[in-house]
């Protein structure tokens, strides 16, 4: 018989808490193409999960839509700070959301069904967006700087090359 002492359930606690959730629709159901592969081939109607920058967020009476510039993904989801790019997409989401939060910059992942591409402008030039109706959408958090102690740093009970206590007598 298996006793489960308080070490045990404490571990087991704390082990739970540092699970993190995966973001929604991370099953096997995604299909692995890039924005760029959807561009050239026009393939509709698949579950996707992709990310990048916001460039706009451009709210509607029904709907807001996103246009992303794609990076790849770690594990976890989130897009990596990198300049690579698989081009530009759209995805669009039910709802309003405010464009001072999901604002150009930002970094966003959103999971959902390719709909047919629409055409736009990249400055002069034409440009056909993918689109994705989003299911899941997942604002990453802003990067907050590193806290670092001053560098010089004044104990006078501490001896700075040897780092021992200096005896007062």
């Amino acid at each position: 018989m298996l006793k489960f002492t308080p070490a045990i359930v404490f571990c087991a606690l704390f082990l739970a808490g540092c699970a993190v959730a995966p973001l929604p629709g991370t099953d096997s159901a995604l299909v692995s193409l890039t924005p760029d592969e959807v561009q050239k081939s026009g393939q509709i109607g698949v579950k996707v999960r992709w990310g990048g920058v916001i460039i706009e967020a451009s709210p509607e009476a029904a709907q807001t839509c996103f246009e992303i510039s794609s990076r790849p993904l770690d594990e976890g989801g989130e897009p990596q700070q990198t300049d690579r790019t698989f081009g530009r997409f759209m995805a669009c989401a039910k709802g309003f959301y405010e464009p001072s939060v999901y604002a150009a910059g930002r970094k966003l992942t959103a999971v959902g069904e390719l709909a047919p591409a629409i055409t736009g402008k990249v400055g002069g030039h034409e440009y056909r967006y993918p689109v994705i109706k989003v299911e899941a959408l997942h604002l990453w958090p802003l990067a907050q700087p590193a806290a670092y102690p001053p560098i010089f740093y004044y104990d006078p009970f501490w001896d700075f090359p040897f780092r021992r206590p200096i005896r007062r007598w």
